[in-house]
């Protein structure tokens, strides 16, 4: 518990100095006076008994006279103690003052730094709720359960994506926040940042949420639709072990380098460093595996076969063959990709509204098999290098 300084504490040292200062000075200028004082009388008293001399030869005649001379020693050597002593009083009394400025200046930037460190603290633990509400919400609609009229008693389904969304938004607020609470992760040209693959994977899983919803509000079935929800269950497990904890360990990271780059730690700074880019890096390889699943096997217009539809899917596929060819050609300019704008335009409208969820049902299901896939197969290597140690560790 933190005891707080009695600020009656510090001051009696000063004005203690404060006093025996102010007493050495009047002791200066009395002796002064005294000195100018007693020196008018003696002359005075030596004009009166040499008036046949002028005043300009008393005066020179009075400063080599005996008189004088014991006069201006007797007082001249107190006032020269005095003013020593003064002297080292002032010294010690400017040496005081500025070990308290020092201090105050001190103690000024351990309140910023324990403010910035707060402000730091505040937006980890933002984002950790933040994660955590969404991820509830979707669980949420993964145990929803319809009644006979074909509406959960407690919530209904259009009131829970309503808040998955207002959620996504509040999310992209808080991300916008990382920009000035960590600047080690803002955006570099040419390089893929925290953000970036956020944005990816909760997009990746929010739409997936909101394609699975259409078909639960769709379904009557008990069994297609727990099969449903267990195809959400395991896309949201597989996404929520791949962001919350790294984003979090990069968050606290970024919250380290900062404390350590004030204490001048370099070696903590660069272990911190280190962390974070192999989190990063983790964040990037499952990224571009999510994006090959999704280029190989995702459809666009997933909800719509008209054969104009159908003529704008086999455009994009041209466009994408291009520039896996061709890594120099200008996509936008190309033939391929105006003529793909064309075919899009041709969409009618109506058909157009039906794909307003971004992926197919099909392909949803084939991403929670590819991450039940990915799973069993970390939790088979996982169970293997057990089994390695503990017959290593028997051996021993």
């Amino acid at each position: 518990m933190e005891t707080q300084k009695d600020p009656s504490n510090s001051k009696p040292v000063l004005d203690n100095e404060s006093h025996s200062l102010g007493s050495t000075r009047t002791w200066i200028f009395f002796l002064l006076a005294l000195l100018i004082i007693s020196n008018i009388i003696a002359f005075i008293i030596y004009n009166r008994s040499h008036l046949n001399e002028d005043i300009w030869t008393q005066l020179w005649t009075y400063f080599t006279t005996e008189p004088f001379k014991v006069l201006t020693i007797s007082l001249i050597l107190p006032l020269l103690t005095l003013f020593l002593e003064n002297l080292f009083s002032l010294r010690n009394i400017l040496g005081e003052r500025l070990y308290e400025m020092k201090k105050v200046q001190q103690e000024r930037e351990e309140e910023r730094k324990k403010k910035e460190l707060e402000v730091r603290s505040k937006c980890i633990e933002k984002t950790t709720k933040a994660l955590n509400e969404l991820f509830s919400l979707i669980s949420e609609l993964i145990y929803f359960r319809k009644d006979s009229t074909g509406q959960s008693e407690k919530t209904s389904i259009e009131n829970i994506l309503k808040r998955i969304e207002n959620m996504s938004l509040s999310f992209n607020e808080i991300m916008n926040i990382w920009h000035f609470r960590f600047p080690n992760l803002r955006h570099k040209e040419g390089e893929e940042q925290l953000t970036d693959f956020i944005v990816y994977f909760l997009s990746l899983l929010t739409d997936c949420t909101f394609t699975i919803a259409d078909h639960i509000q769709r379904s009557d079935e008990p069994t297609e639709l727990e099969e449903l929800q267990n195809t959400l269950s395991s896309i949201q497990c597989g996404i929520r072990s791949i962001v919350y904890h790294n984003t979090l360990t990069i968050l606290k990271c970024s919250l380290e380098i900062w404390e350590f780059t004030v204490e001048k730690d370099e070696a903590k700074v660069n272990k911190a460093e280190a962390m974070i880019k192999e989190r990063l890096d983790f964040l990037k390889q499952c990224a571009e595996w999510f994006r090959e699943e999704e280029l190989e096997h995702s459809i666009l217009l997933a909800n719509d076969e008209s054969s104009e539809t159908k003529s704008f899917r086999e455009a994009s596929k041209k466009v994408e063959k291009l520039a896996l060819e061709d890594s120099e050609v200008d996509i936008s300019k190309s033939n391929e990709y105006l003529d793909c704008k064309e075919k899009f335009k041709r969409i009618k409208h109506k058909n157009l509204a039906r794909c307003h969820r971004r992926y197919s049902l099909d392909w949803v299901r084939h991403l929670s098999d590819s991450l039940r896939w990915r799973t069993m197969c970390i939790y088979i290597l996982e169970r293997a290098a057990w089994a390695r140690d503990k017959k290593s560790q028997s051996s021993k």
